[in-house]
């Protein structure tokens, strides 16, 4: 018995949202209460638990729970309560509670350290909090939990677990895997360009921009096919097109899971650019791994991207911008055979660690809401 409260309505596509939605969909008699209604009408996803929008006062971006309506409907229920943040409103909600009903049961999700001061003042005021209340936190990388040991927390009161993939997805993927395998062929050096892959929200941070900037340096052994939509896009729309790059990199836009999954298969590489902490783990890597395709992230500090498609053959991609990212796919244009190891190291490694039948197993010993 569960109840989950996050910020924004699931599981929409957002890894915070994507994981309460698979936490949901794992737990009998769950509820989840948001702090943002659904931003799409009528909701395009249907599911089997409970979904409430509570009352907010909104001053600036920060959202303050009313207590009116469903409000009371979560601070009644005797379930246990997991809040996701970083949402400060979340955290205060939770530690309202627990300090009100000192028999109920609490835990937290940390899902990613955020840059800026404002930001580092209040996580670092949340922190203080977490540990003076004792509460259990889950995280979702050792990469995470060691960050959050040394900012003061004790060990074991951080608990690891990654993300993971909704049952659908993997099964697209594993078909996928099959159809790569089915359809390999000897790999001959300087043949064809490597395929590459970007999947996400086009914003700033995802810097896609130094992406089609490396592809361009290494014309023409690379082609780059982009997936999504945002803000970003006709910023980087110009930039193709200033780089004369049109025929190396397409925008395909936001796909259907399948198209995605099928946009995948094409693929030899995925690459995950954003240049701070925000993103911490990247789901879209453990779709590119369970398809067989080997992912790689820039190294950031307090951030787990590197650490989950971390293969001894794939470089470590340790230095911001274009040219840092045009050395590392100058080793695969010079040996391609060095992305068909990592894309059985990649696939062993999203069995071996992430598969969804793993991933139950580690909820479930986790001990929450039992």
């Amino acid at each position: 018995m569960l109840i989950q409260l996050l910020r924004e309505w699931p599981p929409g596509f957002g890894g915070v949202e994507r994981t309460a939605h698979e936490w949901a969909e794992a737990y009998k008699h769950s509820d989840i209460f948001c702090l943002a209604s659904p931003s799409v009408q009528p909701d395009p996803l249907p599911v089997a638990y409970g979904r409430w929008c509570l009352p907010i006062l909104r001053i600036a971006k920060l959202r303050i729970p009313l207590p009116i309506g469903s409000f009371w409907k979560l601070v009644l229920s005797p379930k246990h309560l997991h809040g996701h943040l970083p949402s400060p409103a979340v955290l205060f909600l939770v530690l309202l509670l627990q300090l009100l009903q000192p028999r109920r049961s609490f835990s937290l999700h940390w899902h990613a350290f955020l840059q800026g001061w404002a930001n580092r003042a209040y996580q670092l005021i949340a922190l203080k909090l977490l540990r003076w209340r004792q509460l259990t936190v889950i995280t979702t990388s050792p990469v995470l939990k060691q960050a959050l040991i040394a900012r003061g927390l004790k060990a074991q009161q951080v608990l690891v677990l990654a993300c993971c993939l909704s049952a659908p997805g993997e099964a697209l993927a594993s078909n996928m895997h099959e159809n790569r395998k089915i359809c390999s062929a000897p790999v001959e050096i300087g043949s064809n360009p490597i395929n590459i892959v970007c999947i996400g929200r086009l914003d700033s941070y995802k810097r896609i921009d130094w992406v089609i900037n490396a592809v361009a340096l290494c014309r023409p052994h690379f082609k780059l096919a982009i997936i999504g939509d945002g803000p970003d896009r006709a910023r980087l729309e110009s930039l193709v097109s200033d780089k004369c790059a049109d025929q190396f990199c397409k925008f395909l836009g936001k796909l259907s899971e399948a198209m995605k999954f099928d946009a995948l298969g094409k693929a030899d590489l995925l690459v995950l650019a954003s240049h701070n902490c925000h993103e911490a783990f990247g789901i879209a890597q453990l779709e590119a791994m369970a398809c067989g395709v080997p992912a790689l992230a820039l190294a950031c500090p307090n951030s787990g991207s590197t650490w989950v498609s971390n293969v001894p053959s794939m470089p470590i991609w340790n230095q911001p911008g274009a040219e840092g990212l045009a050395d590392v796919l100058r080793t695969f244009s010079a040996d391609p055979k060095l992305l068909k190891i990592a894309a059985q190291q990649a696939k062993d490694r999203y069995d071996n660690l992430f598969c969804r039948r793993l991933w139950q197993e580690q909820l479930l010993s986790l001990g929450i809401a039992n």
